[in-house]
């Protein structure tokens, strides 16, 4: 979790935050990433408010917790695999002079470490496309130690 945190502060992602109360019916649909509605705590609001699942892209078993226009499940090692192959296929042409896609190519990097447990666990798939996002960067390393009571954060780290 302090990973995702320190990845989100060094690439400057904005995310907003759900604060009770918020008038969801203001979204047309839900994306779900690495999940598939049956850990966020947003899903049933979604559906009570008549917000409808847009996609669903995953590398997690298949749950049936709810059905969208697009879903694209895979057993693979990590979501961000998925997503790396959709910009392989053409999706996006990354760039190295783009600092917009340097930051994907951090952030995807970074869930493919993190959801194989730093490569370890990683598939040929994972493999293949680190390769890939490695070549395409300057920035895509995030390191985030912890010793008991401290932290540091170091990165990214770009050249």
């Amino acid at each position: 979790m302090r990973e995702n945190l320190a990845l989100v502060q060094l690439t400057d992602i904005e995310l907003i935050r759900y604060n009770e109360g918020d008038d969801l019916k203001q979204y047309h649909g839900t994306v779900f990433i690495d999940n598939q509605g049956t850990t966020a705590a947003l899903t049933d609001r979604f559906t009570a408010a008549g917000v409808r699942p847009l996609m669903i892209i995953d590398h997690h078993e298949l749950q049936d917790r709810i059905e969208a226009d697009f879903t694209d499940i895979r057993k693979i090692g990590a979501t961000a695999t998925i997503y790396t192959q959709y910009i392989r296929e053409g999706l996006l042409e990354l760039k190295k002079s783009d600092t917009q896609h340097v930051k994907l190519a951090t952030a995807l990097m970074h869930g493919i470490r993190s959801e194989t447990s730093g490569l370890v666990r990683a598939l040929e798939e994972e493999m293949d496309a680190g390769t890939f996002l490695t070549r395409l960067n300057r920035c895509y390393d995030v390191y985030l130690t912890s010793a008991p009571g401290t932290s540091l954060v170091i990165g990214p780290v770009c050249g």
